[in-house]
């Protein structure tokens, strides 16, 4: 991984700091964020909820619904919300003011976690097919044959493309923590188990809702994905 990173950074209505904040053309702020983000392609967002927000979860849906890029929240990482921010996509908090360094390095270490730098998210983008579903890894994009859509969070999505590289694995929730948060003793012994809750009725949802689940349970042991998959040819796709 190259030693410097591009950082977008946004505020809760996802207006630029530097630049006038536009609080009644909130269109117009996220246009300008999206071309922003589209233009520079940037290796982490930083979404400034240092005054606390309310309505700091329904942005991060809207970033994660257009763009894969790891999202960092700057909030108290005990703040109530904080865990809402998580839910919603965020891959990290981290406490304000933000020093440059402490940013840095909480920068380097989350594209350690996800592997999300531009270079690798260019050639290790991958789509999946399985139990009539596809994946889009560089999109968090679920699909089935029917044409329904599905847009994942961060942690939704890199726990699915982890299970579709290898189905048929039993993995333990310490290796999921790691996985999902950078470290096996993170957010508690059964951290993982709401992310795979959310991501098995996300894919209930496109299947028939008697069909079993993709992801089963060992118990007291983990979870494995229970589907033959398919890894597709890259292809490219036209932003909805």
């Amino acid at each position: 991984m190259s030693s410097t990173a591009t950082i977008v950074l946004a505020r809760e209505d996802l207006s630029i700091p530097g630049g006038r904040p536009l609080p009644v053309a909130a269109d117009a702020a996220q246009q300008r964020f999206f071309a922003l983000v589209s233009a520079s392609n940037p290796d982490v967002i930083v979404l400034d909820f240092s005054k606390a927000p309310r309505s700091g979860a329904a942005t991060i849906l809207t970033v994660r619904r257009r763009s894969a890029v790891p999202i960092l929240v700057v909030c108290d990482p005990a703040h109530p919300l904080a865990k809402a921010y998580r839910s919603a996509g965020a891959s990290e908090c981290i406490s304000a003011p933000v020093d440059p360094l402490g940013l840095g390095q909480t920068v380097r270490r989350l594209l350690r976690v996800t592997g999300n730098n531009r270079a690798q998210t260019m050639r290790g983008a991958a789509i999946f097919s399985f139990a009539g579903l596809t994946f889009q890894s560089d999109r968090n994009l679920l699909a089935a044959d029917d044409g329904s859509t599905l847009v994942l969070t961060n942690l939704e999505g890199r726990l699915l493309a982890h299970l579709l590289l290898r189905p048929r694995t039993l993995y333990s929730r310490a290796e999921l923590r790691k996985l999902l948060y950078g470290r096996d003793d993170a957010g508690g012994v059964r951290a993982p188990d709401a992310v795979v809750n959310r991501l098995r009725k996300k894919l209930s949802s496109l299947l028939r809702s008697s069909a079993p689940s993709l992801i089963k349970t060992k118990v007291r042991c983990g979870y494995w994905l229970a589907a033959e998959v398919t890894t597709l040819p890259q292809r490219v796709y036209t932003q909805p």
